[in-house]
């Protein structure tokens, strides 16, 4: 089978695979491993789906190979594909904050040194962040004296390869200031 998308960078909380179905297979078998040989297998999985999650995997350069499996049991010609792991897992969650005072937190799943930005949008003027903080090392950020609205922010992971700084984004939370 093929990948829908092989190659590249895997940043989220989990590693997964899809495949392009194939119409005689029975099932799939998935295998990822630290070298091109596969003598050195970190991860198997058996699925009956084209999608196949194999959950926290470390960071590092890997190799994946998917066959798939016939009605007869036999399985087929390997699709071998490299992929690097970047360990890339925010939560953004609004605190509960008194007044017009909000405690913004998100929770990491990688490095110990990243950095993070942060970007704050109030919902009458989407597309202007009303704070844009660039370079934050905590995972947590206190908001004073905001307008009543509604808001929604979102924190991006900031990270450096191939030469150039790449920012990964959370998906944007919301939330409301009361009166």
């Amino acid at each position: 089978p093929r990948f829908v998308d092989p190659g590249g960078t895997q940043r989220g909380r989990g590693v997964a695979f899809a495949l392009e179905a194939d119409p005689g297979a029975v099932g799939y078998h998935v295998q990822i491993a630290r070298d091109r040989d596969f003598v050195d297998v970190v991860a198997s999985a058996r699925a009956a789906d084209p999608k196949v999650d194999f959950g926290p995997l470390t960071a590092g350069r890997y190799f994946v190979r998917a066959m798939a499996v016939a009605p007869s049991g036999l399985e087929g010609l390997p699709q071998v594909e490299s992929f690097v792991r970047q360990v890339q897992a925010l939560d953004a969650q609004p605190g509960l904050g008194t007044a017009r005072n909000v405690q913004l937190s998100w929770s990491l799943g990688g490095d110990a040194d990243a950095r993070y930005r942060l970007q704050l949008f109030d919902l009458a003027r989407p597309d202007l962040p009303v704070i844009d903080e660039l370079s934050l090392t905590g995972e947590a950020l206190g908001v004073q004296n905001l307008a009543a609205g509604r808001y929604e922010w979102r924190v991006g992971q900031i990270r450096a390869h191939d030469g150039k700084i790449d920012v990964d984004w959370t998906p944007r939370e919301s939330f409301t200031v009361a009166e």
